[in-house]
């Protein structure tokens, strides 16, 4: 579980990511898992759009993509999501303690 400094740095490192996963009227599909457990396993940290006319609110379609892709998730803002799976070895982020 990531503490409250681990997800203040994070949120800043994903600042600048730009949101490759997008959830719309199809919902939560197997390509939108596919999409995410591919860009997260390169990235570490993924962000995720949620459009208003989505099948799943953003609350519930964080608690499905975490579940799945086996990802913390780090902050919610505003129609965006923010997930982060440490990779084992040779991780990008050093979480503050």
């Amino acid at each position: 579980m990531l503490n409250s400094k681990q997800r203040k740095y994070l949120t800043k490192m994903a600042h600048d990511i730009k949101s490759e996963v997008r959830i719309g009227k199809n919902g939560i599909n197997d390509n939108v898992i596919e999409a995410a457990e591919e860009n997260i396993k390169k990235n570490e940290l993924l962000k995720v759009k949620v459009f208003k006319d989505a099948a799943t609110d953003k609350q519930e379609a964080s608690k499905i993509l975490s579940r799945r892709l086996n990802a913390e998730v780090v902050r919610i803002i505003g129609n965006k999501i923010i997930l982060f799976r440490q990779k084992e070895s040779n991780s990008r982020y050093h979480l503050p303690s």
